[in-house]
């Protein structure tokens, strides 16, 4: 009994040895590639800052850097130091000018409150594109509109523009 332990206590040495011998490259290779990691995020991080004067040092300098970028940003300036900064979606100049477009478009279609048409607002229509839709604009007619402009150019003074004049009329 004894020669059967000793035998399967052998193979069992063997195997595990075997199981180390092929385990061992790929330990080494996954300790290789973290070690790759933890190196590049410590280069990333830059320089050590061992003292409160580096640390200073380091936050006026990532300062500086960022009001570069954003006076770079408002100016349209993308191809300084950082033009790779500026690749993509990031240039703002152009981003605002986009959104501004768009919102000039929309208030000259949509931005009135009163809009001069065939019909007015209050008349009963059977038309079927209207029916159960909420309007943004009131409708008028060119009438209706030249007697508001009469009413409000009455109720308030030529330099007085306020809120509370003529509410019931606005």
């Amino acid at each position: 009994m004894t020669d059967v332990r000793n035998r399967e206590e052998e193979i069992y040495a063997l195997n595990w040895y075997e199981h180390i011998e092929r385990e061992i490259p790929k330990v080494k290779e996954e300790i290789k590639q973290k070690l790759v990691e933890v190196e590049e995020r410590l280069q990333r991080l830059g320089l050590e800052r061992p003292t409160l004067h580096h640390v200073r040092s380091f936050l006026i300098e990532t300062s500086m850097r960022f009001h570069q970028l954003a006076r770079d940003s408002l100016n349209g300036h993308y191809l300084g130091v950082d033009a790779e900064f500026f690749e993509g979606d990031t240039r703002l100049r152009a981003l605002v000018h986009h959104a501004n477009g768009k919102f000039s478009d929309h208030m000259r279609v949509e931005g009135s409150k009163r809009k001069i048409s065939g019909r007015s607002t209050n008349e009963d229509s059977d038309d079927q594109s209207t029916k159960g839709v909420e309007t943004k604009q009131l409708h008028v007619t060119k009438q209706e509109m030249m007697e508001w402009v009469e009413q409000v150019s009455y109720c308030r003074p030529p330099r007085l523009l306020s809120a509370d004049t003529c509410t019931d009329i606005c």
